[in-house]
């Protein structure tokens, strides 16, 4: 026999698919997913439990990281990544052009800094800002740059998702 939570589960894993064809579909068209995908990562093991609890709290648990999902979806398909990455270029352009290879260590390091600041006074959307800034950053050093950097920008990493799972129990 099939009960209302049997219904709203496999409701849940239909959602789950289709979040998933859209990332995968946005991701196609260039856009960063990065968020949206991280997100995403929690939602089978918050399903299992409810299917395993029957709880409705459980259910509704999985519906709000669904729903969190779907609005990060949301963010990364309104994103205009042409604008972003010409923007990201000239201004890595300019940064190198007027910077030395050591300033731009020490930039990231401080955006890095800055960041964990953020993520302390609860700026959520400040400090995956810079986190974004801080990865794109690290993309277009040399290796023997990002050996310097990898920790740091890995910490700040580390700290957003401890923020974010935080907030989410």
């Amino acid at each position: 026999m099939t009960t209302g939570i049997d219904i709203a589960l496999d409701q849940l894993k239909n959602q789950l698919r289709e979040i998933r064809m859209q990332l995968s579909d946005i991701r196609k068209h260039g856009h960063d997913t990065f968020i949206a995908e991280q997100r995403i990562h929690l939602i089978p093991a918050k399903i299992q439990l409810a299917e395993a609890t029957k709880n409705t709290k459980d259910i509704q648990i999985a519906n709000q990281f669904l729903q969190e999902a779907m609005q990060e979806l949301e963010e990364a398909k309104s994103s205009n990544k042409n604008q972003d990455e010409f923007t990201l270029d000239h201004a890595l352009a300019q940064f190198k052009a007027d910077y030395n290879q050591k300033d731009m260590i020490e930039h990231a390091l401080r955006l890095a800094q800055e960041t964990h600041n953020l993520i302390e006074q609860g700026d959520r959307d400040a400090a995956l800002g810079n986190y974004v800034t801080l990865r794109q950053l690290y993309k277009f050093m040399p290796e023997h740059e990002k050996r310097q950097i990898y920790a740091v920008t890995m910490e700040v990493y580390q700290k957003i998702i401890k923020g974010n799972s935080n907030k989410e129990a």
